[in-house]
């Protein structure tokens, strides 16, 4: 098996939301980001971008998904691209 490299946007729940505190908790929390960037999207919102890097087996973007989906301030997740290293 390889690595794959997915990379996944993130809505906060508001534009409110401190997309610093978002980030600080997601390298805490998710050990193999290769690579995170503020995206403007319009009217003050801003979405991250994250791109992470793990072992391509069953269940492991399941995983992300999860610990991404249950940290404060995260609204929606969406995969944006999925390609193998």
């Amino acid at each position: 098996m390889g690595k794959v490299a997915t990379t996944f946007k993130i809505m906060p729940d508001t534009a409110e939301t401190d997309l610093d505190k978002i980030q600080a908790e997601i390298k805490d929390k998710v050990h193999n980001v290769a690579d995170m960037k503020v995206e403007p999207i319009a009217f003050g919102l801003s979405a991250l971008l994250v791109m992470v890097i793990t072992e391509d087996s069953e269940g492991g973007m399941d995983d992300i998904e999860n610990t991404l989906t249950a940290i404060d301030g995260v609204g929606d997740i969406e995969t944006i691209s999925s390609t193998l290293v």
